[in-house]
């Protein structure tokens, strides 16, 4: 699992203190590899988050349904990472665009269907919004991983695609490392125990760390807030300055 520390990362310290709040940061990842792990048994891993952090009946009741964890299975966000052609160059569309990331905190009247059950009170669906956002704000621009000069190596002979994949998986292992030096996050037993998850010493390749650091902070002001608009706000407003910030430079569009 690529990053996984990232998403961990953008939780405060003082909300990671609640378990719900954790396995909520998570979860999009857990149903992602629903069919690898849970075999698309979804109650499967709704028994296992109580089991295995054996959650008082408080905080049960607080956990989605699995109906609740079935719609939301199914919505694009968790899809596959998918590329587009933008000014001649090959770029990474990943997990939930803007629009996406505004109708699912709405909720109701969503494209996806009613998903009013997103209470931004309960610290479940918190740490899952924080997880959208996070994936929205690092994904969403080519600050933090440079995949134009990812691109250019899957093309270049000498390297080619699969050596060039091997660097960006090898890239989150390191910021892995990176992050338990600077956060001391233990990841959650149930992702830790699927054996995915590396930690090695190195500098990344294609991911600046000074940009994905200062990124994590942004996640964290924007979530500071646990407010639909407020969040939806905060987010266009980091697009719209990145916006500005580029085009003042003369260095032309972002591409995201």
């Amino acid at each position: 699992m690529p990053g996984a520390k990232v998403h961990d990362a953008t939780g405060t310290k003082e909300k990671m203190e609640n378990i719900l709040y954790r396995i909520g940061l998570n979860a999009p990842d857990d149903l992602k590899g629903l069919p690898k792990y849970y075999g698309n048994d979804i109650q499967q891993l709704i028994n296992q988050y109580i089991s295995q952090y054996k959650l008082s009946n408080e905080e049960i009741i607080e956990l989605p349904t699995e109906e609740q964890l079935k719609t939301l299975k199914n919505i694009t966000h968790l899809a596959p990472p998918t590329f587009s052609e933008k000014n001649g160059e090959r770029i990474m569309i990943q997990h939930t665009d803007r629009a996406e990331l505004k109708e699912i905190i709405q909720g109701r009247c969503s494209k996806f269907g009613d998903l009013s059950f997103i209470d931004l009170n309960n610290p479940f669906w918190q740490g899952y919004v924080t997880h959208l956002v996070g994936d929205r704000i690092i994904y969403g621009s080519s600050n933090c991983v440079n995949m134009k000069k990812f691109f250019e190596d899957s093309k270049n002979p000498n390297i080619g695609p699969e050596n060039a994949r091997e660097r960006l998986h090898r890239d989150w292992d390191c910021v892995n490392q990176i992050i338990q030096d600077k956060f001391g996050i233990k990841i959650l037993p149930h992702i830790e125990a699927k054996g995915v998850v590396k930690i090695i010493d190195g500098t990344p390749t294609y991911v600046n760390v000074d940009e994905l650091l200062k990124t994590i902070e942004i996640v964290r002001d924007i979530t500071s807030q646990m407010e639909m608009n407020t969040i939806i706000k905060k987010v266009d407003d980091y697009f719209a300055k990145l916006q500005l910030d580029i085009d003042e430079t003369g260095m032309g569009e972002q591409k995201q």
